[in-house]
């Protein structure tokens, strides 16, 4: 239950995040996953499913106030159907903030160097 509540907090922290200020907050809240959930191995999971959601409802409400107009201008530059695009979306979100998050977590946890 708690992995489950932190999802849902970061979640909302980067659809709020990414709304107020832009898309660089993702990995800013994967970093603070990490180091919040230093202990726990899915620590990066967590950030990536939580970014992943946020981010696709932040897009989820994008799109439906601009009807999929986006998608259709977008689509033909990037030569993807519209479905794709928000694939591959939601998969850069989770990938930022997953590795982000792995990144924090392994430079907080890595053993100390011995003497020889």
């Amino acid at each position: 239950m708690k992995r489950f509540a932190w999802t849902l907090l970061v979640a909302a922290l980067t659809a709020v995040g990414a709304w107020a200020l832009d898309w660089w907050i993702v990995p800013v809240v994967g970093a603070l996953t990490g180091l919040a959930l230093r202990t726990d191995r899915f620590a990066s999971m967590i950030a990536g499913v939580g970014a992943a959601l946020g981010w696709g409802g932040l897009l989820g409400f994008t799109l439906s106030r601009a009807a999929g107009a986006p998608l259709a201008t977008i689509g033909p530059v990037l030569r993807m159907a519209p479905d794709r695009i928000v694939w591959v979306t939601l998969a850069f979100a989770a990938l930022l903030a997953a590795s982000a998050a792995a990144l924090v977590r392994a430079l907080l946890t890595r053993p100390a160097p011995t003497a020889p």
